[in-house]
């Protein structure tokens, strides 16, 4: 089977080729464990039951888990440890199955995904992804999964070829966008505050805001209006090859930060996360603060 899951199209068997992504034709994960960095609603006092993919279809040059996602560190994994491994992180009381850059993998999971919801697994699928995404794919996914966590990352395709190697970003972003608030509508969370269902959308900001994040969080006001969650992400720091560009060699400022948290405040979104700048950032719960 040619693999054209991805907006990169790449028509790529897997086998002797792997395409842009370098992902097999098999499971590849590089580690799954209990995490307590991500947001409040999703990492609570018992962690988010994580699964790192291996390989990833973005190749960002300051990414911060590069040697996951570009490098593929990590091993084969069949099916029925996969299932074990997210049983597992159930037993262990995860808040969730977060699934970290799965979309190489998603013609693979379809059916795993179906298997794990009928062995017992009791708690919700996240869909950690990029926003790189076809429509068409994700409606596979429709049902199967009950968080998604996009990370819409950059408003110009300029850039975004510049920092990433991808093409026609922003266009393939937000119609996925569009496609996963249509399946889970906004996120929902129990009288703990954790969430059970809908879609979170993260925003990581860039040095002097180079992916133009301002343009973002509007298109998203004026598609889905005030009430969405967004995640607004400080935590950037130069990692990988950031050091090849002059304008990515710094952290963000705390003036550029609260800009983009200022320009939220003034569209009137209501539901969300902020943090404070640094390379390890606390989580806020909303905006009203």
């Amino acid at each position: 089977m040619q693999c054209n899951i991805c907006p990169m199209e790449c028509n790529s068997d897997k086998v002797s080729d792997f395409g842009f992504c370098n992902a097999p034709n098999f499971l590849k994960v590089n580690t799954s464990l209990l995490h307590f960095g991500e947001e409040p609603a999703l990492s609570g006092t018992q962690g988010s039951g994580t699964i790192f993919f291996s390989h990833c279809n973005m190749q960002c040059c300051y990414c911060q888990n590069y040697k996951i996602s570009n490098l593929g560190a990590g091993g084969r994994i069949t099916e029925d440890e996969f299932i074990r491994m997210a049983l597992e992180l159930q037993e262990k009381k995860a808040n969730n199955i977060n699934l970290v850059s799965p979309t190489p993998y998603t013609l693979i999971l379809l059916p795993i995904l179906e298997k794990l919801k009928k062995s017992g697994l009791n708690i919700p699928i996240i869909w950690n992804s990029n926003s790189y995404e076809k429509v068409e794919t994700l409606k596979l996914l429709e049902g199967l999964i009950d968080i998604y966590l996009p990370d819409f990352r950059y408003w110009n395709d300029e850039v975004a070829f510049t920092y990433s190697k991808i093409k026609n970003y922003r266009f393939n972003a937000q119609e996925a966008i569009k496609e996963m608030i249509r399946q889970t509508g906004n996120l929902k969370t129990d009288e703990d505050e954790i969430a059970i269902f809908g879609t979170l959308i993260r925003l990581l900001i860039l040095p002097t805001n180079k992916n133009e994040v301002d343009h973002i969080i509007r298109w998203l006001f004026e598609t889905f209006g005030n009430k969405i969650y967004i995640s607004l992400m400080s935590q950037y720091y130069p990692a990988h090859k950031a050091y090849l560009f002059k304008e990515l060699k710094t952290g963000v400022s705390k003036a550029e930060y609260d800009s983009i948290v200022n320009d939220m405040l003034k569209l009137g979104f209501e539901n969300g996360f902020i943090q404070e700048p640094a390379t390890t950032p606390e989580w806020t719960p909303n905006f009203d603060v």
